[in-house]
């Protein structure tokens, strides 16, 4: 999921980390190979290798705010 992102033009700072879903300055301090996403329900944090888990995530949000 993190190299397709990637592929498809979301930005990525020189230590690896993306944000999806915001234009607002994110600073990662500390972190490497993270990704920011956020929603206007959520915000979810995690490290590229369980960018698989993000669709987990996102039915989660779905089940417990359906709107």
């Amino acid at each position: 999921m993190y190299d397709y992102l990637k592929q498809t033009g979301h930005p990525v700072d020189e230590n690896g980390n993306m944000v999806i879903g915001t234009d607002i300055y994110t600073a990662f301090v500390g972190l490497r190979d993270s990704i920011l996403v956020h929603t206007k329900d959520a915000i979810l944090v995690l490290q590229k290798e369980k960018s698989q888990d993000v669709k987990k995530y996102t039915i989660h949000l779905n089940v417990i705010n359906p709107n």
